[in-house]
């Protein structure tokens, strides 16, 4: 029992209405019971009692009996329709078994005998206060239990269902009807062996508690993945009463595990094994083939001239490329391989079990074969081809770091052998590797050491021999090689990245020089610059071409940048924008190398240029081959008809110049007039002119 302090505490945490007509009864206790509650609420007949009810919601009611307007038993059953928990305690001289009966069936919960001892009232007040407090409680409990996120499920000792959650209901499937007095066995994956199961109950047995990742099956048979918590129940005499098993469904947080798996070992791009993947499998190939003394083979592949594609047709189109080579290398691949992606437009191919140099060809064969079908992407016809390095285990590496180094000199060597081509590794290879490194290293120090200089190879008008233009192009004097040529370093320079410094060299250099001459008192001409891929698609390249000028002095009029078709294919509109840029600057656009690529009358209409070169590979054979003359011709119609000059350039011979004036085209470059010049050489030319 309660008293004292335990009893005070009690009471003063209800509220308590009490219904008295008697005004000298009610005054009396109503003080005795002030003193004693939380809240007092009092009333002289059953209705003006049950109003107030209705307003306060008092956790306890006290009532006569005998009222008028209504008696206390009619206004207690219509408080307990209104809210059968709470407790009615009635006060009553009556003693009649008629009474009690239909007390017994309203839910009259204590009885006081008037005259009313007080003592036996604050008993009665706090057991009903009490069992408010209890209800409260249990309602407080089954609510957390039925609004649960996390499914709850309650067994008996022998492991049979008494009682589950609505979240029970949302993760399995199963209504509580469909699983009371069941085993939960029922629900098992059959992913856990025996074991597993006996793990856990002598967990349970010994510690009184599980928790661990479980897998069960819903309803509808999918499987899925629980973190499921299972608690023992016992009563005083430490016997187990019950099992409480809490659980979530942790499908989504495996998903994601899952997924932040595949992000560390693929490619986002290609959903390829990336290099960390790549290299496990790698060691695990070189581990076996020593224990059963076989050979495995990597292969380092490298798209020719990816680049190109991403600079005219954008990364997206690139993209899609690099997606598509990877569904072609994988389908060339035995069951057992692995093709990688290390960034960029670079594959790796491991070939383990594999003993004979002939069989890793036919494999590099068919990769070649099946990398140069089209490629239809994005309304774009593309072309590509790869260079492939081949180095095998055990005699080009005992491990996956040198194997990989040596495929990747061997790609170097296909490169260098014309691209499209796949090489086996040679042990001088490693020399000419470090050539190249050299070489890198060397034109970065070019740059610095000022070992670049332009020479400038006229444009001549033929109809009266003067000099209309000049065309800048590099040459480097390497302090131990010589004369290096271009067609050795540009390459180089393009990939490497170097292409952008150098070519910003180039287009102050020649200005400068533009501008000197025209102070030395020479009639002004243009002076043309090429710009690579790189340089036009760089954010700041207009604005690098206004400095140059500034800087200079030279007037924009005197100044032609040179791109080639491939360089101004796609992004057509954005390429529009920086072209109208260089205009409104005053400059002159012309397209190098006209017919060697797209040669398109719907994109060239759209483009603000002024010139157009016909490429030397259509002039060389001149006058004699038809289909370079056809060439030629059209090239020249096309840029009457669109009002641009068009110059030939690589003209060689008297019979070309004799072809191309039939034709009405007078302005030309080449050998025939004068090959490249120093500044010093053309100053000569110019002051003799």
């Amino acid at each position: 029992m309660i008293h004292g302090a335990g009893r005070e505490s009690v009471l003063g945490a209800i509220s308590v209405l009490y219904v008295e007509d008697d005004e000298i009864i009610r005054s009396a206790f109503g003080e005795f019971l002030r003193r004693r509650v939380g809240t007092l609420y009092t009333a002289a007949d059953g209705r003006e009692g049950l109003a107030l009810f209705d307003r306060q919601r008092p956790d306890v009611v006290i009532t006569d009996i005998l009222m008028p307007l209504m008696d206390g038993l009619e206004m207690a059953e219509a408080i307990k329709a209104l809210d059968p928990f709470t407790p009615v305690i009635v006060t009553t001289a009556f003693n009649e078994s008629d009474f009690f009966l239909r007390a017994i069936d309203i839910g009259i919960d204590k009885y006081v005998i008037k005259p009313v001892h007080t003592g036996l009232l604050v008993d009665a007040l706090v057991k009903c206060a009490l069992q408010v407090r209890a209800d409260a409680e249990m309602r407080l409990s089954a609510t957390v239990f039925d609004t649960s996120s996390e499914a709850i499920m309650v067994t008996d000792p022998e492991n049979r269902i008494l009682a589950v959650n609505r979240a029970f209901s949302d993760v399995t499937g199963y209504v509580r009807e469909e699983v009371l007095g069941r085993n939960p066995s029922f629900m098992n994956s059959g992913r856990h062996s025996e074991e597993f199961f006996q793990s856990m109950w002598k967990s349970l047995a010994e510690t009184g508690k599980w928790r661990d990742e479980i897998w069960n099956r819903r309803k509808n048979g999918e499987i899925y993945p629980e973190w499921m918590s299972i608690s023992v129940v016992k009563d005083r005499q430490q016997r187990v009463t019950h099992y409480v098993s809490i659980f979530t469904d942790i499908t989504e947080r495996k998903e994601a595990e899952e997924r932040v798996r595949h992000l560390a070992h693929y490619d986002a791009l290609t959903d390829l094994p990336n290099r960390t993947l790549f290299n496990d499998r790698l060691t695990q190939a070189l581990i076996q083939a020593e224990r059963d003394g076989t050979s495995a083979a990597v292969m380092f592949i490298d798209l020719d001239r990816f680049k190109n594609i991403n600079d005219t047709l954008g990364h997206s189109v690139g993209d899609l490329l690099l997606q598509n080579v990877a569904i072609r290398l994988t389908n060339c691949m035995r069951q057992g391989d692995s093709v990688s992606r290390q960034g960029g437009d670079e594959f790796v191919v491991l070939l383990p079990e594999i003993n004979h140099a002939k069989d890793a060809a036919l494999v590099a064969q068919k990769i070649l074969e099946s990398i140069a079908q089209p490629f239809e992407i994005s309304g774009h016809e593309l072309h590509a081809s790869c260079s492939i390095g081949i180095s095998f285990y055990p005699i080009d590496g005992d491990d996956g770091e040198t194997l990989m180094k040596n495929a990747d000199t061997a790609m170097y060597r296909a490169k260098e052998a014309g691209r499209n081509n796949y090489q086996f590794y040679l042990a001088d290879m490693n020399a000419r590797s470090l050539e190249r490194l050299a070489m890198e290293t060397s034109m970065r120090a070019a740059i610095e050491q000022r070992q670049f200089e332009l020479h400038y190879q006229p444009q001549i008008d033929v109809e009266n021999g003067n000099i209309i233009g000049a065309e800048a192009l590099i040459r480097w004097n390497h302090p131990a090689l010589g004369r290096v040529s271009p067609a050795h370093f540009i390459p180089l320079a393009e990939e490497s990245g170097l292409i952008q410094p150098i070519g910003e060299w180039v287009l102050r250099t020649a200005c400068a020089q533009a501008a000197r001459w025209q102070s030395q008192g020479f009639v002004p001409f243009l002076v043309s610059v090429n710009v690579s891929a790189r340089q036009f698609r760089n954010a700041g390249f207009v604005d690098m071409v206004a400095d140059a000028l500034r800087e200079s002095g030279l007037s924009p009029a005197y100044l032609e940048l040179e791109l080639t078709e491939s360089v101004l294919m796609g992004h057509t509109d954005r390429n529009i924008a920086t072209l109208q840029q260089l205009k409104e600057m005053g400059l002159t656009i012309a397209i190098d190398d006209f017919g060697t690529g797209y040669s398109s009358l719907s994109y060239l209409k759209r483009l603000p240029i002024d010139t157009l070169k016909v490429d030397r590979s259509f002039v060389g054979d001149l006058p004699g081959d038809k289909d370079d003359a056809a060439i030629v011709d059209a090239v020249i119609s096309m840029a009457h008809s669109l009002s641009l000059k068009v110059i030939a350039e690589g003209v060689e011979t008297e019979q070309q110049v004799a072809f191309l004036r039939s034709r009405q085209c007078y302005l030309m470059q080449g050998y025939y007039f004068h090959m490249p010049l120093s500044v010093a050489e053309f100053t000569r030319l110019l002051t003799a002119s």
